[in-house]
């Protein structure tokens, strides 16, 4: 069955301190020969791919790190469009539904009242505007899911390496 979440999200656990974290995601973000921009805040991070490959379908990574009981950290990532394409979608989906209830409601009282009830055509009128809207988001998802796929294997080799630095011993006397 395919993946019908808009957002995909994912989850890691981490052996090291939520400031390691961060900062190892800082140095991917400032590496200058990484194909990853972004910016890290106090306990989280937003990623993105390089600007010169930047489109409109361009996912964004926003990384969220908890410390946890006893001992690492937690870092959960959420993979999704930009905010202003995202609240694109939003209003769309508002206004279809909007659309579907206030043209049920009136061609209801159009048919109550003996009345034509032609208001109730725009009931599949919203449901086309959503699953045009759901078609396009996911149109948009699969364009860009080699940009995703960066991010992710980014973020987890970055990881992979800090969780190698974490459980080697050290060497000193």
């Amino acid at each position: 069955m395919a993946d019908v979440r808009m957002r995909p999200r994912f989850r890691r656990a981490v052996p090291c301190d939520p400031d390691a974290v961060l900062a190892s995601i800082a140095e991917l973000v400032g590496d200058p020969h990484s194909a990853i921009e972004g910016r890290v805040f106090d306990s989280s991070a937003v990623l993105r791919p390089e600007s010169s490959s930047l489109r409109f379908w361009s996912p964004q990574l926003q990384l969220s790190v908890e410390r946890r009981e006893g001992e690492g950290s937690l870092l959960l990532g959420l993979f999704g469009p930009h905010p202003t394409i995202w609240s694109l979608f939003v209003a769309l989906y508002v206004a279809a539904g909007f659309l579907g209830t206030m043209g049920a409601l009136f061609g209801y009282a159009q048919w109550i009242l003996d009345r034509p009830a032609t208001a109730l055509w725009t009931v599949p009128a919203a449901g086309a505007l959503a699953a045009i809207t759901y078609v396009v988001a996911r149109t948009g998802r699969r364009l860009g899911s080699d940009q995703t796929r960066l991010l992710y294997d980014a973020v987890n080799a970055r990881m992979d390496a800090l969780c190698a630095q974490a459980t080697v011993p050290s060497s000193a006397p």
